[in-house]
């Protein structure tokens, strides 16, 4: 099995790979023969020094953002399948580049995936470790290594016409990038707020954001207001209905309907 690391675009870790404690470092750019007008500077690497162990690359991405890839099939078919995962439809008419190789992000979309899904996406790849805590856990929690393995990566054969086309991403993944969203902005909110956190834990912060979403507070502004109207009647029932689509009606009205609600 040989050993990656696909990073983001970090001067960093650049400057620590060839600093001379690598022997062989193998660069490359995943934006080469991709299309897309962004320039190399910004694009994920790829980096391989078979002289380096799985410790030393642990320690590397502990310090920096990146996956570390297990494969047993040749670079240049990691390097097509890689590629391949770039650039993905969001939706029918919304395309655009997939930073898959985020920690973050694959704390959410990875686990997501059925063992068939796993087998598309990571193709020649055995497995991918990311080391991260996601958006809910990250108050409490440090990071640690996750893992996402390939069962069926025997099973894996070349596809010239896949290649050629554009992954489209499911409903459920979708769902994972959306729960990612709303949890980190709850985190953050929660984090900001002048509250005692221990006030508002963060499962009920993100319970609070999914529903000011689903309600139509939607605009950062928006959302932020109806998180400060919750804090102050944090028991109150949410109305049933609204009044109508205006947000600053539908602000005043909640404000006024949890008001009352906890006389």
């Amino acid at each position: 099995m040989t050993l990656y690391i696909l990073a983001e675009p970090q001067e960093p870790i650049l400057k620590e790979v060839f600093s001379g404690k690598w022997q062989k470092p193998q660069i490359d750019y995943l934006f080469t023969d991709v299309d897309t007008a962004l320039p190399k500077e910004l694009s994920p690497l790829l980096i391989q020094d078979n002289s380096a162990s799985k410790q030393q690359l642990q320690k590397l991405l502990e310090k920096y953002s990146g996956l570390l890839i297990t494969t047993n099939y040749p670079k240049e078919q990691l390097l097509a399948q890689l590629r391949h995962n770039l650039i993905v439809y969001f939706k029918p008419d919304q395309i655009g580049i997939f930073r898959y190789y985020d920690p973050y992000i694959a704390s959410y979309f990875f686990p997501s995936l059925s063992e068939q899904e796993a087998l598309s996406w990571l193709g020649p790849i055995a497995s991918l470790e990311w080391f991260n805590t996601d958006w809910r856990n990250k108050v409490n929690q440090p990071d640690q290594w996750q893992e996402k393995h390939n069962p069926q990566v025997n099973n894996w054969q070349v596809d010239v016409n896949r290649l050629n086309t554009k992954p489209v991403l499911t409903k459920n993944q979708l769902l994972a990038l959306q729960d990612m969203q709303e949890e980190k902005y709850a985190y953050k909110w929660q984090q900001n707020t002048r509250l005692n956190v221990a006030e508002i834990d963060i499962d009920k912060a993100i319970y609070w954001v999914k529903q000011g979403i689903k309600d139509g507070f939607t605009g950062k502004r928006s959302l932020n207001e109806y998180l400060s109207i919750r804090t102050k009647y944090p028991n109150a029932p949410l109305p049933e209905s609204w009044p109508n689509e205006v947000i600053a009606d539908r602000m005043i009205y909640l404000e006024d309907y949890l008001k009352k609600a906890t006389i």
